[in-house]
């Protein structure tokens, strides 16, 4: 599975998760977290419970997961205020994505549920916090309402996956390339 993402808000997010024993995240401990998430993502709890979420994602070869700005805007912004609710909403994208791929047992990208699920968890947060607000957030919301948030991430998934292939043509070609004398 492939991750592009936001180091630093994925490490915030990992550093929340159980120590690392060497074991895998099962699916059932993988649910289990899900529903914890779900339900209290600012707790403790669920911080823990996002930590391994990511840490199924990145384990599982089950799911494809990818995160790149045009569908998870907010890992580009480089003010650090918010930041943990920042990487909480990265962790409910991850969340929401990886379930229904797991639940409808096919490996392909969905990242209309993990926005879904990051709406569920950003309306805690500003519930949480008065005045909360992430512009992308709420323009997506805004895309939801209007019936066009999923043609909007497919065609947003779809620009990544072919920008991504240009680039693994161009590193290729340059790989190959050579200089005669």
């Amino acid at each position: 599975m492939k991750f592009l993402f936001s180091t630093l808000l994925f490490c915030i997010l990992v550093s929340a998760s159980l120590a690392d024993d060497g074991k895998r995240v099962t699916k059932d401990e993988f649910s289990n977290a899900t529903a914890c998430f779900h339900a209290e993502p600012l707790t403790e709890k669920g911080r823990v419970a996002a930590g391994l979420i990511v840490e199924f994602a990145e384990q599982s070869h089950e799911i494809e997961i990818t995160i790149a700005s045009s569908l998870v805007p907010w890992i580009g912004i480089k003010d650090n205020t918010n930041a943990d609710y920042r990487s909480l909403l990265l962790g409910a994208y991850v969340a929401g994505n990886a379930k229904s791929q797991i639940t409808k047992g096919v490996k392909a990208d969905d990242p209309y549920s993990g926005m879904l699920f990051v709406f569920a968890v950003y309306e805690k947060m500003k519930i949480e916090t008065k005045g909360f607000k992430i512009a992308e957030i709420e323009n997506f919301i805004k895309l939801e309402k209007r019936k066009q948030l999923k043609e909007h991430l497919e065609n947003n998934l779809k620009n990544e996956k072919r920008a991504e292939e240009n680039e693994r043509k161009n590193l290729k070609f340059q790989s190959c390339s050579f200089q005669h004398a």
